[in-house]
């Protein structure tokens, strides 16, 4: 029998952590917000669709929204080195699945 991957919702802040993609003006060339990338180290997520699909299958796709949300303003903080222009962008989340919407009590 295979091993059962270990649930989405145990995971914890220890077990993600996220990358930062510029999002670039193409008329100006200037970086003007950053998306965070999820990435997570537990060998049974080893993609971020792998880790969103089992998520949505668990139901708790909100839970695992907000615990990425926290790490990525914990990372992005005033004390971490980047260029100027980086500092102070705007942050948006992308809730484009109706799954967020239904698990927001999880």
């Amino acid at each position: 029998m295979p091993d059962t991957p270990v649930g989405v919702r145990r995971l914890t802040a220890e077990d993600l952590f996220v990358v930062f993609q510029p999002i670039v003006d193409v008329a100006t060339g200037r970086t003007f917000a950053q998306e965070a990338l999820v990435r997570c180290r537990h060998p049974d997520y080893p993609s971020p669709p792998v880790l969103f699909q089992h998520a949505a299958r668990e139901g708790v796709c909100g839970r695992l929204g907000r615990l990425i949300r926290d790490i990525a303003f914990a990372s992005h903080d005033e004390t971490t080195p980047r260029p100027r222009a980086e500092r102070h962008l705007p942050a948006e989340k992308n809730t484009h699945d109706i799954t967020y919407f239904k698990d927001l009590q999880t």
